[in-house]
């Protein structure tokens, strides 16, 4: 069924960026938009289970510079973007929480049954064939991230 299109099958893995659902009415229900929504209306932080699961995070600058990395190779792929640093669930709300000075506590609700406990991909390959691997660690995506949040906030809370 080949069509003669190249294709390099990339899994992007648990990038976020700004530009996302700001306005406390709409329900953005992936975890960083969400907890610093949270942290930034002093609203409880609200983690699933115990807070123990592993999530990897990439700021989406990394993740365009590793697809665009596979895009300007030879290498076929498959290939994993992402960061392969793991932090629990609970330890990205506490950060998110510290990084905004906010006090809103941390509750934990019930875990959807279909939430792993651990998101962590393999990017050897990325770093071996692409020369590829994340820059911008976590906090500092965070932050970048968290300025974004408060100046849409604001322009949100003004306008409503």
């Amino acid at each position: 069924m080949g069509r003669g299109l190249d294709c390099q099958p990339v899994w992007a893995a648990g990038f976020w960026a700004t530009r996302v659902a700001v306005a406390p009415s709409l329900h953005d229900d992936r975890a960083i938009p969400t907890f610093i929504r949270q942290a930034l209306l002093g609203e409880p932080i609200t983690v699933t289970g115990d807070g123990s699961q592993t999530r990897s995070i990439c700021y989406v600058d990394d993740t365009i510079d590793g697809v665009l990395a596979l895009a300007e190779s030879d290498f076929a792929g498959p290939v994993n973007i992402g960061n392969p640093a793991e932090m629990s669930m609970a330890e990205l709300a506490e950060t998110i929480r510290d990084l905004a000075a906010s006090s809103s506590p941390i509750r934990f609700v019930e875990r959807p049954v279909d939430d792993p406990a651990v998101r962590r991909p393999d990017t050897s390959l990325a770093e071996e064939r692409l020369g590829w691997r994340p820059r911008v660690d976590p906090v500092t995506g965070l932050r970048r991230t968290m300025d974004w949040f408060e100046k849409e906030l604001t322009s949100y809370s003004v306008a409503s």
